[in-house]
């Protein structure tokens, strides 16, 4: 289950948000951190893309079982997933696997590598429905799974934007400036909402 910081709530409490991460988290199969982000509304492969790199990291590259099953559990909660789509489906965060516009059926990872033997392609995927640019979700149809589908990086007419992405680190990523104040800030406005409650 997504654990959500303090911070988060605080926002919530005080009128909205726009996006919002759970802790980044040690893999220790790989040494990796992975940082799941929620974005109300929906976000774009390239947004998605460009804010992981803004972070530190870059968007998700399982390249095994293993470290799929780890991503894919920090996701694995229906607000990750899309309403369903006029193709009777759900679409869940973007992943660092994408193709171009000229070779949609050509995929790679957002580190330059070209996409290996581990590619577990969910149900008639990859179909590049809508063409062009192609990005990749978790995909398994009309339920939540671990397996993988693309879907055009922009959206397309019927289908919502993936709520979200997943972020890779190759160290522990360094906390953001005001990130421990916030994090102060929310945990104190808890206990005045828990104080008050009693």
């Amino acid at each position: 289950m997504t654990r959500w910081p303090s911070s988060l709530l605080l926002t919530l409490l005080l009128g909205g948000v726009a996006s919002a991460s759970a802790d980044a988290l040690l893999n220790p199969g790989n040494g990796h951190y992975y940082e799941a982000v929620w974005v109300a509304g929906g976000i774009s492969w390239s947004d998605a893309a460009a804010a992981a790199v803004a972070a530190g990291g870059h968007l998700a590259t399982p390249l095994t079982a293993d470290e799929n099953a780890f991503v894919f559990a920090l996701v694995d909660n229906a607000s990750f997933f899309t309403p369903v789509s006029v193709n009777n489906d759900i679409v869940g965060p973007w992943l660092g696997i994408y193709s171009d516009a000229a070779a949609p059926q050509s995929f790679r990872y957002v580190t330059g590598a070209a996409l290996g033997s581990y590619a577990p392609w969910g149900p008639s995927q990859p179909d590049t429905w809508g063409g062009g640019a192609q990005g990749v979700t978790f995909y398994a149809g009309l339920v939540r799974g671990a397996t993988w589908g693309d879907m055009t990086q922009t959206g397309s007419p019927g289908f919502s934007l993936p709520l979200g992405y997943v972020i890779e680190y190759s160290s522990a990523p360094v906390p953001e400036p005001g990130s421990a104040l916030l994090l102060l800030a929310g945990g104190a406005a808890l206990a005045g909402l828990r104080r008050r409650r009693g």
